[in-house]
């Protein structure tokens, strides 16, 4: 805790050298480390990149925040970034690692028991996709099933991500839910192998804690590292099927209604698109799972435990679900899609 005060002092120093700040709120997530400060010209969110987020990487996710601040009509807000009083849009730190300030968006995390919060986020991933179909990028390279599997948050192939599966801390104590994992990455990948889906720049990591809630309605999209060229509904499906450690006490199909209810009032999917979503929430599932026992591999942290544990154990309710009700799910877009077609 002492070190993560100094790096706070040391990036907040580019930013606010008479000093003055208050730090109200520190959070250490799975991936970054996120602190918000208030000071007399207002509040902001200060974001220590870890390790693993590589320069290039935060570069891309800064190129890309900086399309989406010339999009136009949304109803709710995308990260800013505040430039350093050097102009700098990310600080070096003299450990190695970087920050960036952010103007803090107004919200909190949604309300899983809330439905109208499931719908406000159906209406904001509709707004998402189309944010994000107008950045430019070089070149949108062919997207396979083995490369959204494998390679979506942390590269990796079958034949390491089984041996993994054996070698895991975890093979014992989860390992119905682990053969589970690795018999769905089989008959995903078979699934989806000639699937034909339309690729552009998504979000990547598009789950509801990313989505904020202020007076009811989603008031910001947040976190860009996993943002790319990958299937447009890989958005959709991500933000379905995370609903918090307590999952085992949400009603997953009354939550599915609502928001689909929200995208559909001007979300655009192909009829594919729409048949594959069951498919591709199981697809985000699986290929967390191989990234966070990939992560655990590589490190072996109690953050990288902590993932995949709740990976594990989310996934355990959520894929159990998915097999059971994909017509359903299928069905709550298909025919609200219908009904604003003839509208």
């Amino acid at each position: 805790m002492e070190k993560r005060q100094e790096d706070v002092h040391e990036a907040l120093c580019h930013y606010f050298p008479e000093g003055g700040w208050q730090l109200e709120h520190n959070t250490t997530g799975y991936s970054h480390v996120t602190i918000f400060v208030n000071v007399p010209a207002g509040s902001f969110v200060l974001r220590i990149y870890q390790p693993h987020g590589k320069l290039y990487r935060i570069k891309k996710e800064h190129a890309y925040l900086n399309q989406l601040s010339c999009v136009k009509g949304l109803s709710f807000t995308f990260p800013k970034i505040v430039p350093s009083l050097k102009g700098e849009t990310f600080i070096p730190l003299s450990n190695g690692l970087h920050a960036t300030l952010f103007e803090r968006i107004p919200g909190s995390s949604p309300d899983y028991l809330n439905l109208d919060h499931w719908k406000s986020m159906g209406i904001a991933t509709a707004e998402v996709l189309k944010a994000f179909g107008t950045i430019k990028t070089e070149s949108i390279p062919e997207i396979t099933i083995s490369e959204m599997l494998y390679n979506f948050y942390l590269p990796l192939n079958r034949e390491n991500f089984v041996k993994q599966v054996k070698d895991s801390v975890l093979a014992d104590e989860y390992s119905e839910v682990m053969d589970l994992m690795v018999k769905e990455a089989d008959l995903v990948e078979k699934a989806l192998a000639s699937a034909k889906l339309p690729v552009q720049v998504i979000h990547g990591d598009l789950h509801s804690n990313n989505y904020l809630m202020f007076d009811g309605k989603v008031s910001g999209v947040v976190d860009f590292e996993f943002t790319k060229p990958a299937w447009r509904v890989m958005d959709v499906a991500a933000a379905l099927c995370y609903t918090g450690p307590d999952s085992d006490s949400v009603d997953y199909m009354a939550c599915v209604d609502p928001f689909a209810a929200g995208f559909c009032e001007k979300g655009e999917l192909t009829e594919e698109e729409i048949n594959v979503i069951p498919l591709v929430i199981k697809l985000r599932y699986v290929s967390l799972f191989v990234a966070t026992i990939n992560w655990h591999s590589r490190e072996k942290t109690e953050s990288s435990l902590r993932a995949n544990k709740l990976i594990l154990e989310v996934g355990s309710n959520v894929i159990p679900w998915v097999n059971e009700s994909a017509e359903k799910i299928v069905q709550a877009f298909t025919s609200r899609m219908k009904s604003r077609s003839r509208e």
